[in-house]
């Protein structure tokens, strides 16, 4: 038996389908924890806002996360750890990719030494604007990073 399809169908169904596409915004936000911002030794070289990881994005997936490590003399990344992470499934795996692609230069009037780094990076998503994501975002940030907080 062979089964026959229009292509109007197939086009109607295309259509459809792209008429349901919307604009989706998202926003990171990178807290520093210890050191302060301004008593750190390293920095890092691309200080825009990090690009939300899209399998992140893709899943739907928004939530905090905080990491430990550890800034070497020469600007590398050592002991990565995970502090806390809500939700607990995903969210850590795709960020450690992420901070893992960062490269670090000595902030300006310091010397080059090993550094213990505690961040926080929020994943928002939602909001009719790029300024409505990231105040949902900024607002997150202030909350507790932990099922049990």
């Amino acid at each position: 038996m062979i089964k026959k399809y229009s292509l109007g169908g197939l086009a109607l169904l295309l259509v459809s389908t792209l008429t349901v596409a919307k604009t989706i915004y998202a926003d990171v936000q990178v807290t520093p924890l210890k050191p302060l911002k301004n008593h750190t030794v390293w920095v890092r070289a691309n200080q825009n806002t990090p690009k939300y990881p899209i399998a992140l994005a893709k899943s739907g997936v928004r939530g905090c996360v905080v990491y430990s490590f550890d800034v070497d003399q020469h600007g590398d990344m050592n002991n990565i750890e995970l502090m806390a992470a809500v939700p607990s499934r995903g969210l850590a795996k795709e960020t450690k990719k992420l901070l893992k692609s960062w490269h670090w230069q000595v902030a300006e009037g310091q010397q080059a030494a090993l550094e213990h780094k505690v961040i926080r990076l929020d994943f928002c998503i939602g909001g009719d604007s790029e300024e409505q994501a990231q105040q949902q975002c900024i607002a997150q940030s202030q909350l507790a990073c932990s099922l049990s907080d």
